[in-house]
């Protein structure tokens, strides 16, 4: 992994997948991850080409004594290039 600015997302692969498993999203206070799985299920059970979704991430913090919820959006874009084989 590489060190990144808030904002910006890192991809992670885990085993021999050909696609990342998860994001993890610089929250706040800590990293937050989101899991590809159930949408990777939906583009290839449809064959879809292009996917867009809207994700949001929420994290309590404390500051100053009082309790605030921090809410953040991201749209994630999906791009698939299927191979005929």
């Amino acid at each position: 992994d590489a060190e990144w600015n808030r904002g910006k997302v890192v991809f992670r692969e885990k085993g021999k997948a050909e696609f990342p498993e998860a994001i993890i999203l610089d929250g706040y206070s800590k990293d937050i991850c989101v899991d590809l799985a159930e949408y990777w299920d939906e583009i290839f059970a449809d064959q879809l080409e292009e996917y867009q979704t809207n994700i949001s991430t929420y994290e309590t913090i404390v500051k100053f004594g009082d309790t605030m919820q921090l809410v953040d959006e991201y749209q994630i874009v999906f791009k698939v290039k299927y191979r005929n084989i």
